[in-house]
C-alpha cells in the first residue's frame, strides 16, 4: 500500500504477517504448493481464499492482474486457475473456493468453472448468492453461519436467541 508492503496487525490470534503480492509468480506457486501440500495429506477437499482482512496490492503488476480493477474478480479467476490445476493434478481431491469477504459475490468473468467437482465455501451465506449459484457447474455449497465470535458487535456472547437458531436450525 502506497509504495510500501502492508503488514497485518498482531491480534490475539495471529503474530503480524504480510500481504503478499499475488500476481508475484513465487507467491502463486507457494500457494499452489501448500494445496498439493494438503492433498497429499488426505485432505479430501482443499479450499482457495483469501486470508481476513485482505487487502488488495497496489503495485504495477497487481493492478493489471486479469485486466481488472476488481480484487474480489481477481481473486475468483486466480483461485479457479488454481483449482483446475488441483484437480488435474491430485485427481479426487475436490477443490473448493471462498465466496467470502472481498470475494463474497457471484463472480462476473466466470460463467462455467473448469474443474468437474467443484465447491464454493459461502461465508455468510445469503439467500441471494445460494440462488446466484444454482447456475453453475458446482458439486456443492458449504455454507457459514456467524452467532458469535470477535468479528460481531455482540463479540462472543451470543447474537441470536434460541427462537432464531430453532428457526435456523429447520
Amino acid at each position: 500500500l502506497n509504495g510500501k508492503r502492508f503488514y497485518h496487525a498482531r491480534t490475539p490470534i495471529y503474530e503480524p504477517r504480510p500481504q503478499y503480492c499475488l500476481s508475484n509468480k513465487n507467491v502463486q506457486e507457494l500457494i499452489y504448493k501448500n494445496a498439493l501440500e494438503r492433498a497429499d495429506l488426505g485432505y479430501k477437499v482443499v479450499e482457495f481464499g483469501q486470508s481476513d482482512g485482505f487487502i488488495g496490492c497496489q503495485c504495477e503488476p497487481c493492478k493489471k492482474m486479469y485486466n481488472t480493477s476488481d480484487w474480489g474478480e481477481k481473486l475468483w479467476r486466480l483461485h479457479t486457475d488454481m483449482a483446475a490445476r488441483l484437480e488435474k493434478d491430485r485427481p479426487g481431491v475436490i477443490p473448493a473456493i471462498a465466496c467470502y469477504g472481498t470475494s463474497h459475490m457471484i463472480p462476473k468473468t466466470i460463467k462455467k468453472f473448469p474443474t468437474k467437482n467443484m465447491i464454493i465455501d459461502v461465508a455468510p451465506a445469503t439467500r441471494q448468492l445460494i440462488e446466484g449459484w444454482k447456475k453453475f457447474n458446482i458439486s456443492g455449497m458449504a455454507a457459514w453461519t456467524y452467532y458469535f465470535g470477535p468479528y460481531l458487535a455482540s463479540s462472543y456472547a451470543p447474537s441470536a436467541d434460541f427462537d432464531y437458531l430453532q428457526n435456523e436450525l429447520k
